[in-house]
């Protein structure tokens, strides 16, 4: 919404008015979303990442967006809520019944929100998802497919 609203105005008439009808404090975390809002981010993912890479980003990411103290039930419930909407998008696609009224998911938007979170959990608990997955494809190998 203030993206839409010149930053001049927001600081020299929102605020101001704000400021009369709401305790200190909240104009304080109005005015640090402001800012935060006008700080261009430092986030950079270079030309050819491979998967360390993503997962570097987004232990980044985790952090210049405030989420780094997110608990971990909290995390696991955001990746199930978008392999939901995923699964919803999926549902798009083969043109199955879906709710008239239900909000519509794409399915990029989608698969690169779980990849995300399973990056984010994978950095909670500092598993190195290229090793990880490495390691288990090796043990998969010796494994007999019916």
């Amino acid at each position: 919404m203030y993206n839409r609203i010149p930053i001049h105005d927001i600081i020299f008439k929102v605020a101001p008015t704000y400021c009369w009808n709401v305790h200190k404090a909240q104009v304080c975390v109005l005015l640090r979303t402001l800012l935060d809002l006008m700080r261009p981010s430092k986030l950079h993912l270079k030309q050819n990442p491979i998967l360390k890479d993503y997962q570097v980003y987004v232990r980044e990411m985790v952090k210049e967006r405030g989420f780094e103290k997110e608990k971990i039930s909290h995390i696991f419930m955001l990746f199930l809520e978008e392999c939901g909407e995923m699964a919803k998008a999926a549902r798009k696609r083969q043109k199955l019944k879906v709710d008239a009224a239900s909000e519509e998911f794409e399915m990029a938007d989608e698969v690169a929100d779980v990849f995300m979170y399973l990056l984010d959990i994978c950095n909670y608990y500092d598993v190195d998802l290229e090793k990880a997955f490495r390691d288990k494809e090796e043990k998969n190998k010796k494994r007999t497919w019916k």
